[in-house]
């Protein structure tokens, strides 16, 4: 019976912790899009651009106009810690990433692209890491292979320029 009792009050206050992490993740879903919206922008959009005007458009420019609109964002929310983690980052800089900010932040653009970003390189340092982030993701054992590997891309879409470009009229 004295086992019994230390369990239900064991599970009382698993209970009570369990209430509390409810409410937060209720909160964090109220403002997911409004975060997620700005983190998208600013892998989309910003590494094309200097440190001060980074700042200067996600600050100014985009949460005031997801505030204007009334889309639910996080107070304070920085769109690096939606993107990347502090020993992401580290791993990074341990791979030759320089430690600034404007580095770090193209870590995160570019290992959240699905393309091929245009970024600022401020210490000429990112093509460097770039070889050294990809070919360390390639060995590590969780590397996609054979069917799952990055293939080229089929032609198709070039053959279809070509012929768009020879049935063109002369300008």
């Amino acid at each position: 019976l004295d086992l019994a009792e230390r369990l239900t009050s064991g599970l009382a206050s698993e209970y009570d912790r369990w209430s509390i992490e409810v409410d937060q993740l209720r909160v964090v879903a109220g403002t997911l899009v409004g975060d997620v919206l700005l983190a998208a922008a600013f892998t989309s959009y910003i590494g094309a651009f200097g440190a001060d005007f980074r700042t200067k458009l996600v600050d100014e420019f985009w949460i005031t106009d997801l505030k204007a609109r009334e889309i639910p964002l996080t107070d304070g929310v920085e769109p690096m810690k939606l993107l990347t983690t502090e020993s992401k980052t580290a791993e990074w800089m341990n791979e030759g990433l320089p430690a600034d900010r404007t580095s770090i932040e193209n870590g995160a653009i570019i290992t959240n692209c699905n393309r091929w970003p245009l970024i600022i390189d401020p210490q000429l340092q990112g093509v460097e890491w770039i070889k050294n982030h990809e070919e360390a993701r390639f060995k590590s054992p969780e590397a996609p292979t054979g069917d799952d590997a990055a293939a080229p891309a089929p032609a198709e879409g070039l053959r279809e320029e070509e012929d768009a470009e020879a049935a063109a009229p002369p300008l």
